[in-house]
């Protein structure tokens, strides 16, 4: 107090010190100086100013960091349109696949890393060595309608996966699974036995009981849901316009504000639906988009574009049904095999954008060990052997079968294949092969529909498909390998059986020793190519090309197409600085 009655009493301080901050007389001094003294002092004027604003500007940086900041449209072009958003119909489209992604939620979601992380879930603990899982969920959990989100949803979308008229792949799976609703926000899963890799199978979507419980599973395809979806994810659907044929022509969703997790940042996703590539490519290079989902064959020519390559964790090969009487020589599938140019479909068709592929195990490392070989001499080497003639000279190998056949029987494979352009080259390049052998192939194209009950039915000589895992870089391959998955709605699509890959799979299941999973998935893996039940073909890379603007997440790997948003909360346009 007293400092201040002293400054009080005493004005002439003040006066003094403003005579000596005086502007008039400052600038006096500095006209007074000599010319030689003015360029110095400028130039010392203007470092010292310079240090100031230096020192200030890294003073700011050093305490302040960039966050994302709301706001921005996001508009992405999609080859196809969607008919049924609802994740307990099978997928009919890309489209359905990633509106999925981003109107609905998970207990655990795919990391982009190959692993997984929380969602919905606010934990996964394990109990009595991997047989029993607690999952407790995250607090005010809401639906995009604004109704609470509780553990008796997760409980009624498990029994929508088992549910025999949804045909879902994984509904054998979960029908052995004991899941109890303890609170709720707690559920328990109790498994018959110790399951590695069951975290991964909790990435199943969630769906909202009170608007679907009412409704029968067999009458899900006519809900108006379908098309105006309500989850918990990120953004919520808003609006969809048609074009005049009366066909889907775009989809809007908005951030929803009762989001869990951090963000949404981006205020509006447009999804637009284009008939073909062409179509969208056109609409890229415009700019009426910012991204193009797909395997774009060329990735060049976008300005202000980045093309992003990904590794696709999924395997192309060519199955065998083993049990047909000529394929189930395993000598002529090897010769199938030596005779297919596999780096000739990764250059004509995918214009160098896949990897070649020879091992079934669809882990990173195994897929990047590249391709078998292609030797076509030792391909018909083998096929001679084997007794394979072609006797009248009409290009087409043929041989008696048994001692009992009159006739020789010509070497024609049929090879069943979705009609799809970029496997109908795939299945051109593997005949135009197979041919040079003497070997007649003869493609069958089917729709979507028809090609799932064909191969649910096992009905086909060779099958042209992809295989893809549930559980990110560490596959489970059971359902793929194990014998008795040979049938529906099992995955063995080469009725492959072998009493060793039985109990290499089912180790793979029960151990949880990293170092010694490694070992079993290298004894899996020579055994089945030692078997040739099929031939590996290629492993695509996902080229996405996407406006450079937008600030997304590191995506190392992707297990299937909708991946690509599993962390959309996270992608942003605009940021903002903070004080740290």
């Amino acid at each position: 107090m007293r400092i201040f009655s002293w400054l009080k009493e005493k004005p002439s301080f003040f006066k003094s010190w403003a005579s000596f901050f005086s502007f008039k007389r400052f600038f006096g001094s500095v006209f007074a100086l000599s010319k030689k003294e003015k360029i110095i002092f400028v130039f010392l004027f203007g470092l010292g100013s310079l240090g100031l604003v230096w020192f200030g500007y890294k003073f700011y940086l050093n305490r302040t960091k960039l966050i994302p900041r709301i706001g921005g449209v996001y508009a992405e072009g999609v080859v196809g349109a969607p008919r049924y958003i609802n994740p307990a119909i099978t997928d009919l489209s890309p489209a359905e696949e990633l509106i999925e992604s981003i109107v609905f939620s998970s207990l655990l979601r795919p990391d982009n890393q190959g692993g997984v992380e929380t969602d919905l879930a606010e934990s996964v603990e394990r109990f009595e060595n991997g047989k029993v899982y607690l999952v407790t969920l995250k607090k005010d959990l809401y639906w995009q309608d604004n109704e609470r989100l509780t553990a008796n949803d997760v409980a009624f979308s498990l029994e929508l996966l088992k549910n025999p008229e949804l045909k879902n792949p994984n509904a054998e799976f979960w029908r052995e699974v004991q899941v109890e609703i303890l609170s709720d926000i707690t559920l328990r899963f109790t498994l018959s036995r110790p399951y590695y890799f069951f975290p991964y199978y909790l990435t199943f979507k969630v769906l909202p009981r009170h608007l679907w419980s009412e409704i029968q599973a067999n009458a899900f395809v006519f809900s108006d849901l379908n098309l105006k979806p309500i989850g918990s994810g990120p953004y919520k659907f808003k609006r969809m316009l048609q074009n005049k044929d009366g066909l889907i022509s775009q989809m809007s969703f908005v951030r929803f504000d009762k989001y869990y997790l951090e963000g949404p940042y981006l205020e509006t996703i447009n999804l637009r639906f284009f008939s073909n590539q062409t179509e969208a490519e056109t609409a890229l290079r415009k700019k009426e988009i910012d991204s193009l989902v797909g395997f774009a064959s060329e990735g060049k020519d976008f300005n202000s574009f980045e093309v992003k390559t990904i590794p696709y964790l999924r395997i192309f090969g060519l199955f065998f049904n083993t049990e047909n009487e000529i394929l189930s020589d395993r000598k002529l599938r090897q010769a199938i095999d030596l005779a297919i140019n596999k780096q000739e479909i990764i250059d004509r068709v995918f214009a160098g954008q896949a990897k070649t592929a020879s091992s079934p195990i669809i882990k990173t490392e195994f897929i990047d060990q590249g391709g078998s070989l292609f030797d076509p001499d030792s391909a018909r080497q083998n096929l001679s052997q084997l007794g394979w003639q072609d006797k009248d000279e009409d290009g087409i190998l043929e041989k008696r079968l048994s001692s009992k056949d009159k006739l020789p029987t010509k070497l024609e494979l049929s090879l069943l294949l979705q009609d799809l352009p970029e496997l109908m080259s795939v299945g051109q390049i593997i005949k135009e092969n197979l041919s040079k052998l003497g070997i007649s192939v003869i493609l069958k194209p089917m729709s979507l529909n028809e090609f799932s009950s064909r191969l649910q039915a096992r009905s086909y000589q060779m099958v042209l498909v992809g295989q893809a895992n549930v559980s990110g870089n560490q596959p489970d391959p059971y359902p793929f390998w194990h014998s008795s998955q040979t049938s529906a709605p099992g995955l063995n699509f080469s009725f492959y059986q072998n009493q060793e890959a039985d109990r290499i799979l089912d180790q793979l299941r029960l151990n949880f020793q990293e170092q010694e999973r490694q070992e079993l998935y290298q004894d899996l893996d020579q055994l089945i190519r030692q078997n040739q039940p099929a031939s590996f073909l290629y492993s695509p890379r996902f080229v996405w090309v996407v406006n450079q603007s937008f600030i997304l997440p590191e995506i190392k790997q992707l297990n299937n197409l909708g991946d690509k948003f599993s962390r959309i909360n996270l992608w942003h346009l605009y940021q903002k600085r903070v004080w740290d």
